[in-house]
């Protein structure tokens, strides 16, 4: 008896404490909306919508995102799009939020609709890491960031092996070329503006980053098999697995890749959530596998983290396995 009134109780406390949530939303005055930068892909609004939702979840307002943002729509977010010219005229006033900023200066009653793109510091608007990485949070904003008709193309994982997810960005048509794929010997400071890998290193990392680090995951879990799917904007996935495969060399790890219709603009949504379905993630510093491991529940997370060159040759020299920065060997 005591049991079930002990249960009642929290189940009561729960509901008064959503029902004080809610009432505490709808009483509020202003709104914050996402609006997406110029020139950014999906891997960016999400993690500037994300950004946008923390900031409204820790201030107690509503929220929208600028309606026609690619691929929003084919989400279950799609219920907070709105047209930015419409919404203005709901509010007092409108003021885009600057990237860093005092944790007043949202006001929660002063009818004003806060603007948030995805460069704002979250801890100079108040919102604390433990917020951040709150897992009910964390999920709330997982459930919206799903598709409203389910993944198209399902890549069926193996039982008895541990999947991994490698991301490799080569451009695909999208960004400029990649210097490491030339043969000059100097690089002018120019360059930065002809090739997408001087200007964004880690965005591009070469194979060379990737093929150390499926040998450092098959090492760290113990040699146990391993399914190392390839997602790539590349038009020829293929050409780049068989290199890895062959370099490789392991009869444990069997390799698999999408072999025919892919580009950078094919694809985008299945690849997405596909990578989150996987037990590791091998990515660069891209905002597309960056939102993946937002989206994913990994045992092994491995990213570049510093880099340096040798005439044109780019060299990953430490990077990031969770939370632990390793130096390669060598250095």
């Amino acid at each position: 008896m005591l049991f079930k009134n002990v249960v009642l109780l929290f189940q009561l406390y729960i509901a008064i404490s959503l029902l004080l949530s809610a009432t505490s939303f709808l009483s509020a005055k202003s709104a914050i909306m996402f609006v997406p930068t110029i020139g950014s892909r999906l891997g960016d609004h999400i993690k500037g919508f994300r950004k946008a939702f923390l900031l409204a979840q820790h201030h107690q307002v509503p929220i929208f995102y600028q309606q026609d943002i690619p691929y929003f729509k084919q989400l279950n977010l799609s219920k907070y799009a709105a047209k930015l010219k419409s919404l203005k005229s709901k509010f007092h006033s409108v003021r885009r939020l600057k990237k860093h900023a005092s944790p007043e200066v949202i006001n929660k009653q002063a009818d004003i609709l806060y603007l948030c793109d995805m460069k704002i510091s979250l801890s100079s608007y108040g919102v604390s890491k433990k917020m951040e990485t709150d897992p009910q949070a964390h999920q709330n904003f997982r459930t919206l960031i799903t598709p409203k008709t389910g993944i198209l193309q399902h890549i069926s994982l193996p039982k008895g092996k541990i999947s991994v997810a490698l991301h490799v960005r080569k451009g695909g048509g999208y960004d400029m070329p990649l210097l490491s794929r030339k043969f000059n010997t100097k690089i002018p400071d120019t360059l930065a503006k002809v090739y997408a890998d001087v200007r964004w290193p880690k965005k591009f990392p070469p194979d060379e980053y990737y093929i150390n680090q499926i040998n450092r995951i098959y090492t760290l879990l113990g040699e146990k098999p391993l399914y190392v799917y390839l997602f790539t904007d590349d038009k020829k996935p293929t050409a780049i697995l068989e290199r890895y495969a062959s370099i490789i060399n392991n009869r444990n790890i069997h390799f698999a890749t999408r072999s025919h219709n892919n580009t950078h603009n094919q694809n985008v949504l299945t690849d997405l959530f596909n990578i989150a379905r996987f037990d590791c993630l091998i990515r660069p510093s891209s905002g597309f596998s960056q939102a993946a491991e937002i989206l994913g529940k990994y045992k092994i997370v491995i990213s570049p983290k510093e880099h340096h060159w040798e005439g044109t040759k780019l060299i990953i020299h430490s990077v990031k396995v969770n939370d632990q920065v390793i130096e390669e060997p060598g250095r």
